[in-house]
């Protein structure tokens, strides 16, 4: 930060707790935050995902102990049938939970809500979180749900397609969505939620299907890199941004620094 503009160093303590205290997403909606149309970008905005996250796991936690502990009682002899009315309310709730902030996100941007409130609340943006949910319950770890047994045996080539037409997608709206556009609270968060369903469900499936051992080096590579990458891509951007650098100099050096630090963190 200090070989950057001063203007970055504003009010920074205060990001600095955001970050500490999985506030940033709150902090944002105070202060208007955005990554777009700001004067000096807060070098700690990414973070709101990763106080969203914690807020998740709290709340989601919390659910699921109660029905565990509720399951043992409704079904105390038979576990086949306590997993799967777990599954069940599982799937149900996670449905229920991707659809209330999904209406209350299409409520505030007609009623003409702060930009900044739809972007980073939790009541409007913890919906991918729960499309998580969603293909843990269809899909499962060491049992699997009938439906999953059955996708499972179809031809990998066509999960692979959904995968790689998933993404090509979700990069695509990537670009076209913008923060201040009406519809991509209107429409575009919707679509971006089902793509990273199938997204989710197609890996899975895909890694039912793959008869070999280990994933390929380098996907274990990239997977170990990748949370290092996302927590300093950022702040290094938006240093570099600051300064006189040109354009293509700053993402050079932003993916390239980015890059040796999480392999040096590994």
């Amino acid at each position: 930060l200090f070989f950057g503009s001063p203007d970055l160093r504003v009010d920074y303590s205060r990001q600095l707790a955001g970050v500490l205290g999985f506030t940033t997403n709150i902090y944002e909606i105070v202060s208007g935050g955005s990554y777009e149309a700001q004067f000096a970008p807060h070098v700690y905005v990414h973070t709101w995902t990763l106080a969203m996250e914690v807020h998740y796991y709290l709340f989601w936690g919390a659910i699921l102990y109660f029905l565990l502990h509720y399951s043992a009682k409704r079904h105390p002899k038979n576990p086949e049938d306590r997993q799967e009315w777990v599954r069940l309310c599982i799937s149900f709730l996670s449905l229920l939970l991707l659809a209330l902030p999904t209406l209350m996100m299409l409520f505030g941007s007609f009623r003409g809500w702060p930009t900044a409130f739809l972007y980073f609340s939790d009541l409007t943006r913890m919906t991918p979180f729960f499309v998580g949910t969603l293909v843990a319950s269809m899909t499962g770890m060491s049992s699997l749900a009938y439906p999953t047994k059955k996708w499972a045996k179809a031809s990998p080539l066509v999960t692979l397609l959904v995968l790689i037409g998933s993404l090509a997608l979700y990069l695509l709206l990537a670009f076209k969505l913008s923060y201040s556009r009406p519809a991509t609270y209107r429409l575009g968060f919707l679509v971006v939620d089902g793509l990273c369903f199938l997204l989710l469900f197609s890996a899975r499936i895909l890694s039912l299907q793959k008869t070999s051992g280990e994933d390929p080096r380098p996907i274990r590579f990239l997977s170990q890199i990748s949370y290092g990458f996302y927590l300093l891509h950022w702040p290094i951007y938006v240093v570099l941004s600051s300064t006189s650098l040109p354009h293509l100099a700053v993402l050079f050096l932003t993916l390239t620094l980015a890059f040796l630090l999480s392999w040096f963190n590994l």
